[in-house]
């Protein structure tokens, strides 16, 4: 374990509004995984991802309100979320130069797809 935060209720002996087991809080894997998504979905249309943003600050106030994670814990997810994001664009460029059908889906940097140049 990197790091190792434990859990608001866990502190201050206070009982959370969800039922948890006292482990490591960091990060919070509910926003993390909801955080993702939103920077996934935003590289491909602005609107739905700021919309999935915003969905992910709910789901991560939330858990600070029910006391199963602190705010470092959904910042921290937050972060690795976005850092993964942008970790994974040349991965991307390099497997879609590989893999001709990945192509289909347009992408940021690929305004046409494959179905589009078999047309043409």
């Amino acid at each position: 374990m990197v790091f190792y935060n434990p859990r608001p209720f866990v502190i201050s002996k206070a009982v959370p509004l969800i039922q948890h087991a006292a482990d490591n809080g960091f990060p919070s894997d509910h926003t993390l995984l909801s955080a993702l998504v939103a920077f996934v979905v935003f590289r491909y249309s602005k609107l739905w991802g700021s919309i999935l943003l915003v969905l992910t600050l709910l789901v991560g106030g939330s858990r600070i309100v029910a006391k199963v994670h602190s705010p470092l814990d959904v910042i921290g997810a937050i972060a690795i979320a976005g850092v993964g994001c942008l970790l994974s664009m040349p991965l991307e460029k390099w497997i879609g130069s590989k893999v001709s059908w990945l192509n289909i889906v347009k992408s940021p940097n690929n305004t046409k797809g494959v179905e589009d140049s078999r047309t043409s």
